[in-house]
């Protein structure tokens, strides 16, 4: 249940491993209904270029997670970041690097927001190291959310052995996040391994998996407020 005190300012974002979708259409018109202040994205490469131009007409500011803009994760917003930093200190693209970025939006509250794709489990170790290097960015992960593609479930040792010690709470969405397709196949996802993850300060009021065109996850919206 929701920590929100009754009234409390709620803050509404987005995330979305799109897989490399060509078509921005299904995206407009998701974005358009939820209506977040900011979207983060995973596996946006160049061919989504036209996803790109489409979403920042609606959300002019982007903060990229590589120096040189070369990377599939990003975050879009409808209002200009106070500070932004691409944490990826190699190439994220082959998955050499942490693919993640850092912004502090304009919020009455301060609340810092960290988007992250992580690589899968396998080799072992991987993931591990990647949120050492993530935890080393956090300056106040009380007062921060994260979103991404975690490739893990909250159970999962390494995701919640994270979790656990920078002190953030890995929300349940309303459905499971991924795959939504099997050998080119519709099916029901079964795990969610997408996640909206709350410092102590803050709070997931609400968070809904949506389908969105013919991405293999479900993206994630999510209402935040601050905790009593």
């Amino acid at each position: 249940p929701s920590t929100c005190r009754p009234g409390a300012p709620v803050v509404r974002l987005a995330w979305f491993n799109a897989q490399g979708m060509t078509d921005h259409a299904p995206i407009i018109a998701w974005l358009e209904r939820e209506a977040p202040l900011a979207v983060a994205f995973g596996e946006l490469g160049p061919e989504s270029a036209a996803v790109h131009r489409a979403v920042a007409r609606l959300y002019p500011f982007r903060v990229n997670c590589h120096v040189r803009g070369r990377c599939p994760t990003m975050l879009y917003s409808r209002v200009a970041p106070l500070a932004g930093a691409p944490l990826a200190s190699g190439d994220p693209q082959t998955r050499r690097a942490l693919s993640a970025l850092r912004a502090e939006l304009p919020l009455a509250d301060g609340t810092a927001l960290v988007a992250v794709h992580l690589s899968r489990p396998l080799p072992l170790g991987r993931q591990r190291a990647e949120l050492d290097e993530l935890q080393l960015h956090l300056a106040s992960p009380a007062n921060t959310v994260i979103l991404g593609d975690f490739n893990a479930t909250r159970r999962m040792h390494t995701l919640s052995a994270f979790a656990g010690r920078s002190g953030f709470s890995p929300a349940p969405a309303d459905r499971a996040t991924w795959p939504r397709f099997l050998e080119g196949r519709s099916v029901p996802p079964l795990i969610q391994i997408d996640h909206v993850l709350a410092g102590r300060n803050l709070a997931v009021a609400a968070l809904r998996a949506h389908d969105v065109g013919t991405s293999d996850h479900r993206a994630l919206v999510a209402d935040l407020c601050r905790r009593n």
